[in-house]
């Protein structure tokens, strides 16, 4: 395709107010393993230079591409068949759709935003979150000269990495006009606020933000926080989770549930799918429920020997809980993966659930597979009761 190629040299290489390429968007029919490509300058050792980012549904790939073979990687770009690339440049950016017939059609948005870029790759590392942002200060994780403080850096990797996944769950700067998110078991609600501040300061995005927990106090000091930032489209309310009534009911983008203990999990997970909530962001902690049944069914004492083995069965506890998780989410409309969002070396519970809802189709042959495992385990999952009182699933 030599019209989109020339349209990409020109606005990627030929263009110095260049900022960002996204390519999206895969055809049925196409080979392509990636679901998405970010391309963008950096320099490296003062030279000036291209990073492409290459994601699927479990891992991604960093290249940094020397100006002059530029052409190479973008053919093999063009070979994945995408549908939408958007150009991002100072003042403006331009939308390209690429048709089933290979039209290439161009929509320019003109008068946007300037942005400033930091393209420099050698004085600090790949980060999204920046330790000058306010409310790191707050929480006690920057200085007040903006540096991250000895002893906080791996909760700042922490949030960091949390907030780069949502913004590769898809192009918020093209998403519609305000995001609506509710967040689950907030705590100390730093990954809250890292969210928050993402959308709003960061991208500059229209949010509107619920934050739930059930301890009255962390609530009441997480409203402390807020009211010093001056940020009024974040809201804490003190409410267990499955009986909240969220306040832009049906029009959820984004729910999540990072650390809700237990069943607190599936509750999340519950509300989110009542609310046909786009996204779905879930990291589980501790497994106790799925744990309890399988140590007190004596028909898996030929499977697992939990007098002996108590490690093994709780680890076996948290892989079958998450996989009962996964199946359910898939049952009701998300295509779905579990990834390991951060490193063993700032938190042991690592495991993420990610899903996006794609239908509300129910596929007969998801079910059967639910049925087959659940009846192998011989455990019933309290996202599953929830989800039958609801009316959401019928098994």
């Amino acid at each position: 395709m030599q019209e989109l190629k020339d349209i990409l040299i020109q606005e990627i290489i030929n263009n110095s107010n260049f900022i960002k390429a996204t390519f999206s968007g895969i055809r049925r029919t196409s080979n392509n393993s990636w679901n998405k490509i970010l391309i963008e300058p950096v320099i490296i050792k003062d030279k000036n230079m291209l990073q492409f980012n290459y994601f699927d549904t479990v891992k991604s790939i960093t290249k940094n591409v020397e100006i002059e073979k530029f052409q190479t990687e973008i053919n093999d770009v063009i070979s994945c068949h995408f549908t939408s690339i958007y150009l991002r440049s100072n003042n403006y950016g331009k939308q390209i759709q690429i048709t089933k017939k290979n039209k290439v059609l161009v929509k320019t948005h003109k008068n946007l935003d300037e942005v400033i870029v930091n393209k420099s790759h050698d004085k600090e590392k790949n980060r999204i979150t920046s330790s000058k942002d306010n409310y790191l200060e707050m929480l006690g994780i920057a200085s007040t000269d903006g540096k991250i403080k000895p002893n906080m850096h791996s909760k700042y990797k922490q949030i960091d990495e949390f907030i780069k996944i949502i913004s590769r769950l898809t192009d918020w700067n093209e998403y519609k006009d305000q995001v609506n998110i509710i967040d689950c078991g907030v705590g100390n609600g730093y990954l809250t606020l890292a969210t928050y501040n993402y959308f709003k300061n960061a991208i500059s995005k229209d949010i509107h933000m619920e934050a739930i927990d059930i301890d009255a106090g962390a609530i009441e000091r997480n409203n402390s926080k807020i009211k010093k930032l001056d940020w009024e489209d974040l809201h804490f309310e003190t409410s267990n989770i499955i009986s909240y009534d969220p306040i832009k009911k049906q029009d959820i983008d984004l729910t999540i549930a990072l650390h809700a203990c237990d069943t607190a999990t599936d509750e999340a997970l519950c509300l989110a799918i009542e609310n046909k909530s786009k996204y779905i962001l879930s990291v589980p902690c501790c497994h106790h429920d799925i744990q309890f049944q399988l140590k007190n069914n004596p028909s898996n004492n030929s499977i697992i020997k939990s007098e002996k083995h108590g490690i093994l069965i709780e680890r076996q506890g948290d892989i079958i809980a998450d996989t009962l998780r996964y199946m359910l989410l898939e049952i009701c409309g998300y295509s779905t993966n579990i990834i390991q969002y951060i490193s063993n070396d700032h938190t042991s519970k690592n495991i993420m659930i990610r899903a996006e809802k794609h239908n509300d189709a129910v596929p007969e042959e998801k079910i059967n597979e639910y049925k087959e495992f659940k009846s192998f385990w011989r455990v019933k999952p309290e996202l599953e009761k929830l989800l039958t009182q609801k009316d959401i699933i019928k098994l």
